[in-house]
C-alpha cells in the first residue's frame, strides 16, 4: 500500500517537473512574466532537487563549471559582465539538472506530455481551421497578461510580429490560422519540439506507426512551416526504413509526393530559394534572413574564434552579429565559440549514445535533426535542451523503454 502511494506521488511530481520544464522552455506561456516564472520554477524544482536527495552527476557538475570558467574569462579579458543574463545562463541549465535528479524517466514523461498537449492543440486546431471566427473570439477572450507579438525587437522597433494569445497548452493566433502554433511561440518551434520527442521514440525502438507516433506526426505537419516539412519527411524516412521497407520503396513511394508538394508549395520554394540566394543587406537590420544572420555570425565568430564573443556583449560598427539573429544554430557559434560549441556537441552526442545504446549513424541522424531546426530556432539556452542533452547521464534503467514505454495511455 505505502509503495503504491509513493509510486503515485512520485508520477504526479515527474508530471508536474516536465510540464514546468516544457512551459518554461516555449518562450510563450509565460512571456509577459517570463523573469519572475524562470526563477519561481528554479526554486520549487531546486527545492525538490534538495529534498529528494540532491542529486548531480560528475557531466553536469562539469559543464556548469566549465561554463563558469568560459564565462569568467571574458568578464576578465573583454570586461563583459552582466548579473541578470550570467544569472538566467545558470538559471535554465540548473533547472534542467534539478529535474533530471528527481524524474525517474525524463523523457518517457517528456514524450507523453507533448503528445497530451499535441492531441488537445491538434483539436483546437481543426476547429480553427473550420471556425476561424472562433480563433479570434477565444483571442480576444484571453486575458491581456497572456497576449503577446513575438517578433524582433532592434532598438525601440518591432517588425515581423502577429497577434498570439497563450493558453500554456495551446497558442491561439487568428492571423496565422492555418498553421499550428502548439504550445510553442511559433510553428516552426512546435514542430522541433514534436520531432525531439518522435525521436526519442524512434531511438528507443519505437518507430512502429502507432497512436503516439501518429499524432506527433500530424503535429509536425499541421505546422506547415519549411522546417517541420523537412524534418517530417527525415523522420518518415528513418521509420519507414525500420519497419522494413527498403531504400528503393521508400524513395519510390515518398518522392514523387515530396516533389509534387515542393513544387506546389508556394511558401516553401520561395523561403528555400530566398535562403540559398540572399546575403546581408543593411535592409534586412529590421527583418534578416537565416542566411543573413549566419554570414554575419560567421563574421563575428572570426573576431572570437576560440572563445566566441560570450552571451554579454554590446552594439558596434565591427560586430554587427548584434542585430538579432535569426539563425539559432550560427547565434550559438558566434556567442561560444569552437571550444564551447564542440564541447556541448560532444556532450550531446555522447548522452544520446547512452541513453538509448544505438550506433553511431542514429546519433548522426538525430543530430542532423537537431541542427536542421536550429538553423531556424534558437533552443541551446532552454531547460529543455539541457534535458535532451543531459538525460543519458543520468538515466535509471531507461530514461524511454524500448518495449513499456510508460506511454500506454496513448500509445
Amino acid at each position: 500500500m505505502c509503495t503504491n502511494k509513493t509510486e503515485v506521488s512520485r508520477s504526479w511530481l515527474d508530471d508536474l517537473l516536465i510540464i514546468l520544464v516544457l512551459l518554461v522552455s516555449t518562450r510563450a506561456a509565460f512571456v509577459n512574466f517570463e523573469s519572475e516564472a524562470t526563477i519561481l520554477i528554479f526554486l520549487v524544482s531546486g527545492i525538490i532537487w534538495l529534498f529528494r536527495g540532491a542529486r548531480i552527476v560528475p557531466a553536469a557538475l562539469i559543464f556548469v563549471t566549465v561554463s563558469l570558467v568560459w564565462l569568467s574569462l571574458h568578464a576578465i579579458l573583454h570586461d563583459m559582465t552582466n548579473a541578470k543574463t550570467l544569472a538566467g545562463h545558470f538559471v535554465r541549465i540548473l533547472i534542467a539538472f534539478f529535474v533530471l535528479g528527481i524524474v525517474a524517466r525524463p523523457l518517457d514523461v517528456f514524450v507523453k506530455w507533448v503528445t497530451v498537449f499535441s492531441s488537445v492543440g491538434l483539436g483546437l486546431f481543426f476547429i480553427g481551421l473550420l471556425a476561424p471566427t472562433l480563433t479570434e473570439v477565444l483571442y480576444d477572450a484571453t486575458p491581456a497578461v497572456l497576449q503577446f507579438s513575438g517578433g524582433t525587437v532592434v532598438g525601440e522597433q518591432l517588425t515581423g510580429a502577429w497577434a498570439r494569445a497563450s493558453w500554456l497548452f495551446y497558442i491561439f493566433a487568428p492571423e496565422r490560422s492555418t498553421q499550428n502554433h502548439g504550445f510553442m511561440w511559433e510553428p516552426a518551434a512546435y514542430a522541433m519540439v514534436c520531432s525531439f520527442a518522435l525521436w526519442c521514440r524512434i531511438l528507443a525502438g519505437r518507430y512502429q506507426f502507432d497512436r503516439t507516433n501518429i499524432i506527433l506526426l500530424l503535429a509536425i505537419a499541421s505546422t506547415v512551416s519549411t522546417t517541420g516539412t523537412v524534418g517530417l519527411a527525415i523522420s518518415l524516412g528513418v521509420m519507414l526504413l525500420h519497419r522494413g521497407v527498403t531504400g528503393a520503396l521508400v524513395i519510390l513511394l515518398t518522392l514523387p509526393m515530396a516533389l509534387a508538394f515542393f513544387f506546389n508549395a508556394d511558401f516553401l520554394v520561395a523561403k528555400i530559394l530566398a535562403e540559398v540566394t540572399s546575403g546581408y543587406s543593411v535592409y534586412m537590420q529590421w527583418g534578416l534572413s537565416r542566411s543573413a544572420s549566419f554570414q554575419l555570425d560567421m563574421q563575428s565568430l572570426r573576431h572570437a574564434l576560440i572563445l566566441g564573443n560570450g552571451i554579454v556583449v554590446e552594439a558596434s560598427d565591427t560586430l554587427l552579429f548584434r542585430l538579432p539573429s535569426n539563425n539559432g544554430f550560427s547565434d550559438y557559434l558566434a556567442r561560444h565559440g569552437l571550444v564551447m560549441s564542440a564541447y556541448l556537441a560532444g556532450i550531446f552526442m555522447l548522452g544520446t549514445y547512452k541513453q538509448f545504446r544505438v550506433g553511431l549513424l542514429k546519433v548522426l541522424c538525430f543530430c542532423a535533426v537537431v541542427f536542421l531546426f536550429a538553423w531556424s530556432e534558437k533552443f541551446f539556452e532552454l531547460p529543455l535542451f539541457y534535458l535532451l542533452a543531459f538525460a543519458g547521464y543520468y538515466r535509471r534503467e531507461h530514461a524511454v523503454s524500448p518495449h513499456t514505454s510508460g506511454l500506454h495511455l496513448i500509445s
